[in-house]
């Protein structure tokens, strides 16, 4: 590609200095009128070939800067204070790529020498001209004085270096200001308005003045509410978008560098002849809008740049016009760089750029131009109206519903337990919290001719029903709690059985117990004789506990099973790679280790994402047990049982633990399952042929009143991050309400998600739940991948319209239907819980919901 530029043709080859100074005179008169076509390596070759050049070409005869007719050349002419390593080094790190270096014929290894510079686009306006100049001959301080005149002769010389690549005015416009800011902050705007007053460049705020351009026809397309975004107009289209008067011109300049993939246009404000330069063209800028920004949002590119997900540069700077018109955006933008420097290369530079956008009042990108889940998000114009109105996106569906007396739930629920404690398999029975469930399995008991076993959740539920079962005069025994067993041992015999826990190696908890001597330990195990030898009615025991009971034990009794058993068959665990490699080596004192367990553990240490494996189901011979145990320390807090039986396994990169999904099936016996919150697609793909019938009994209307507050996400992330939302939410609640929340954020005494199911503490009374309570991403996979649904891992988040409960709402979820029944099922399952624990069908008090997935009967509050 050829270049104009203005070229003695008559060469100085074998002529000292001074005879070229001597002839300066006519050179100068006569170079204007010689004007060549020469790229990089031409020009090159002119100057070894001894001929002095001007890069400028001009209109008339003379070689003025006012004459200026065309430059794409820059030089720079340096003749002490700068070493050439320097030069070089600091042209890289402010993205000025030096096309042609070469020494003058008096320099003495490289202490005199011309550096050269070329646009990327050919400059004919003298404005942008001196502009361009004087800002190399600034990120240069210490070149002569007299390479500030662009239309300066320079020399031919020796060792001539060249290379054909290019500087963008953009990134040359960046760099001098970023050069500024690193090392003469206190002089920046003195600097400024220096170059200004030469080159008749507009300031806005400090920085120079530059707007995008677009297409006309192409502006009218957007919403008129929209914030507009710089599209990429072809050149010969590009007109400047914003209001230009009589007192200013506009220059458009391009960049195929920095600033997008395509070809991106801007235009340069530069006062005219004549006008003082008081005169601004700034705008009143409006303020950030308020939106949340915080935790997870509707923005999945906004969650994978605060995640440490690196963007390319179309991605993250178009966010960032986004996030400079949103309340903490700039500040947010400055945190992640700092925070993820390592995978941002010259974060500065990029601060700088977010700052020039801010100091000109640069317009939010359209989604479409920048964002690679626009597809398959349901979006506004762009991200600052997608956040802003997303509290407006929730709305009715208009579905009819038909809701039942609390009457008549009550007495089909009974039937419904009878008749299930007569059928064989798997029955699932679903009611609403408050229908009575616990009144309808025992009053079942009471009348049936077989003992009944009652498996709940958790030690609070099981109290909860023998309390019930003590007023309805049924004989009941309840099962020890193995933690409260714990609590009262000796600290390293309870150390010991928890590790067994802990590693998968149940089984030999009853053996260490035997073994010890602690009466509290001898107590435990004849509460456990007690249980297997009551003849009363009815026994309670906890989900867990009913997970290991035996099948001919329960085969003979109705097996009622109240609440979501599914979180205790289906467990997310996890091993540490140092812990498998410390397994590995040979140092067993006894057997080695068997050569299946060998393999898988091998493996393991050797995966990345999502893997699928052969199980290791079998039983151990006594010999391999202990050979497995004889490499587990007393440190190991991985699962190392529980991972030889699983088959489905995830490793985030560069993380040493393996997370793996544990699967226990219900006992073979048959049982009913009563729950508010089950899930009939999710039942059918976990229970499979042993599923026989899946009853809901339908709605009650609620007494109560349940409003949803979804002015952010209300994640765990996103209180975390909005500093001081818990406190005044706590401020707003305490002493009105109770509060149920995440662990982390509960205090002393209160329920939290994962540990509210069936607490009756809050019956009536008013209820205040904070929080939305997502699981980390390879819950849900791993999940579908225990289904049989591997291709789901390939799915990604993004905000899509879900329709479910009778609203039409957008939310962070999946395209792949059975992924995305998985992730609703298990958010919406904590969030009808912890609602629930105030009874609201049966009783008028108020329930606050703070979260973006809305359940049935909410009343919306904007």
């Amino acid at each position: 590609m050829s270049y104009k530029v203005s070229v003695y043709p008559e060469s100085f080859e074998g002529k000292d200095k001074s005879y070229i100074a001597k002839q300066s005179k006519k050179i100068t008169a006569l170079i204007p009128r010689n004007r060549m076509l020469l790229g990089v390596e031409g020009l090159a070759a002119m100057i070894e070939n001894k001929h002095v050049f001007c890069p400028a070409t001009f209109c008339g005869g003379h070689k003025s800067q006012d004459e200026l007719a065309a430059i794409q050349f820059f030089a720079l002419d340096f003749d002490d204070g700068l070493d050439i390593d320097t030069s070089v080094k600091r042209a890289e790190e402010y993205k000025l790529p030096i096309a042609i270096m070469y020494e003058t014929s008096s320099s003495v290894n490289w202490s005199k020498f011309r550096l050269i510079f070329l646009c990327e686009q050919e400059v004919n306006d003298k404005d942008l001209a001196v502009l361009i100049q004087y800002c190399l001959c600034t990120v240069f301080p210490e070149v002569d004085k007299t390479s500030k005149d662009f239309s300066k002769l320079y020399y031919p010389g020796k060792n001539i270096k060249w290379q054909d690549k290019k500087f963008s005015i953009y990134d040359l416009l960046i760099s001098t200001l970023l050069f500024l800011d690193r090392n003469d902050p206190a002089n920046k705007v003195r600097t400024l308005r220096n170059i200004s007053k030469k080159s008749n460049v507009v300031l806005r705020n400090n920085t120079f003045a530059i707007e995008p351009c677009t297409v006309p026809e192409e502006v009218e397309s957007f919403s008129p509410y929209s914030l507009l975004s710089p599209n990429k107009p072809s050149l010969d289209k590009a007109e400047c978008c914003f209001e230009v008067c009589d007192d200013f011109k506009t220059v458009t300049i391009h960049s195929d560098t920095e600033i997008a993939q395509e070809s991106s246009v801007s235009c340069i404000l530069f006062y005219k002849k004549g006008v003082p330069q008081d005169k601004t063209s700034r705008q009143p800028r409006e303020k950030p809008v308020r939106t949340n920004i915080g935790g997870d949002t509707l923005c999945q590119l906004l969650n994978d740049f605060k995640s440490g997900k690196r963007l390319a540069h179309d991605e993250w700077f178009g966010l960032c016009t986004n996030l400079i018109h949103i309340k903490g955006g700039k500040a947010l933008i400055c945190r992640i760089f700092d925070e993820h420097s390592d995978i941002y290369a010259d974060p500065d530079r990029k601060l700088e750029q977010i700052d020039f956008a801010v100091r000109n009042e640069y317009k939010a990108w359209n989604c479409e131009d920048y964002c690679p889940y626009a597809a398959d998000c349901d979006h506004s114009s762009n991200m600052v109206y997608t956040l802003k109105e997303s509290s407006r996106m929730i709305r009715k569906t208009g579905e009819t519903v038909i809701f039942k007396p609390i009457e008549e739930m009550r007495y089909e629920l009974k039937a419904a337990i009878e008749e299930a404690n007569n059928t064989s398999g798997v029955k699932i029975i679903k009611a609403p919290t408050g229908a009575g469930k616990t009144y309808g399995y025992l009053e079942a008991a009471i009348s049936s001719e077989r003992q009944t076993i009652v498996a709940v959740p958790n030690k609070m539920l099981m109290e909860n029903v023998a309390s019930e079962a003590e007023r309805m005069g049924i004989s009941y025994i309840t099962t020890p709690i193995i933690e409260d067993v714990l609590n009262k041992l000796d600290r390293n015999t309870a150390a010991n059985i928890r590790q067994m826990y802990t590693i998968g190696n149940e089984r030999s908890v009853n053996y260490l117990l035997r073994e010890c001597s602690e009466t509290t330990a001898l107590d435990y195990l004849n509460a456990m004789d007690k249980v297997r030898s009551f003849k009363g009615q009815l026994v309670i025991t906890t989900h867990a506990r009913f997970m290991n009971m035996k099948p001919d034990y329960l085969r003979s009794r109705n097996v009622i099973i109240d609440e979501d058993i599914f979180p205790a068959m289906i467990q997310i665990k996890e091993i540490s790679v140092p812990d498998i490699q410390k397994m590995l080596r040979n140092y067993g004192r006894n057997d080695p280790l068997p050569s299946d367990v060998h393999q898988k553990l091998d493996v393991l240490t050797n995966i990345q994402g999502y893997t699928t494996l052969e199980s290791v189901s079998r039983d151990y011979y006594n010999c391999e047990k202990s050979a497995i145990m004889d490499r587990i320390h007393y440190g190991v807090k991985s699962a190392v049982f529980p991972a030889l039986k699983a088959r489905h396994f995830f490793r985030a990169r560069d993380k040493e633990v393996v997370q793996f999904i544990s699967f226990l099936p219900l006992p073979d016996c048959d049982c009913t399952i009563l729950s508010a919150t089950i899930n009939e697609k999710i039942s059918s793909h976990i229970l499979g042929s042993r599923l026989k019938s899946f009853s809901d009994l339908g709605m009650l209307e609620n007494i109560g009143k349940l409003y949803l507050h979804h002015d952010c996400s209300y994640s765990r992330s996103c209180i975390e991050e909005n500093e001081g939302l818990m406190d005044e939410l706590r401020k707003k609640y305490e002493g009105k309400s109770n509060i149920i929340t995440f662990k982390d954020h509960a205090r002393y005494g209160e329920l939290y998600f994962g540990a509210a199911q069936g607490s009756n503490r809050f019956t009536g009374k008013d209820l205040a739940v904070i929080g939305t309570f997502h699981r980390p991403e390879y819950v849900y996979k791993l999940w579908a991948m225990l289904m049989g649904n591997d291709d789901a891992v390939s799915d990604v988040l993004a905000v899509r319209k879900v329709e479910r409960n009778g609203f039409v709402f957008p939310f962070m979820t999946y395209s792949d239907p059975l992924l995305r029944e998985i992730q609703l099922y298990m958010i919406e399952s904590e969030s009808e819980q912890a609602v629930g624990r105030a009874r609201i069908v049966s009783n008028n008090c108020r329930v606050d919901l703070h979260s973006n997935l809305p359940l049935r009967q909410s009343i919306i509050l904007n």
